[in-house]
């Protein structure tokens, strides 16, 4: 059988070259580290300088508690039933809502009762618009 001619292969004849694999790592290394000091410069910058001085902490003393403390409700149930007093009193009562626009509030019951005896109030006519010619007769 006759040999191949170099004109014939069909696959990768050089490897990678270490020298070039060496000086990527480097650059990437390089990059990687001006990154990270340009990053702390920039937070540096941005912060003010140095960080304030607070003193040493030890677990001895405690450290003082400044935020306030939360305002939890301590008896739902109570605080429940005291609101659903209040409207039912404001339900179940005579009251003004704007004396001077005469504006005034009535049980419930009597509200029901008169609108049982009067109705809905009727609602004002729609304006007629002009009929197509389809619809006209």
């Amino acid at each position: 059988m006759p040999m191949a001619d170099a004109d014939d292969v069909k696959y990768e004849t050089e490897d990678f070259s270490p020298h070039g694999i060496r000086w990527f790592t480097a650059g990437l290394a390089v990059l990687a580290v001006t990154v990270l000091l340009l990053m702390g410069g920039l937070l540096w910058l941005l912060s003010g300088g140095w960080p304030p001085r607070q003193g040493i902490v030890t677990p001895m003393v405690p450290a003082p508690n400044m935020s306030p403390e939360p305002d939890l409700q301590v008896a739902s149930s109570l605080d429940y039933q005291a609101m659903r007093a209040a409207e039912e009193s404001q339900l179940h009562s005579y009251r003004w809502v704007d004396r001077e626009a005469g504006i005034a509030a009535i049980p419930i019951e009597r509200a029901m009762e008169i609108l049982a005896d009067r109705g809905l109030p009727a609602r004002k006519s729609p304006v007629k618009r002009p009929q197509s010619k389809q619809e006209q007769p």
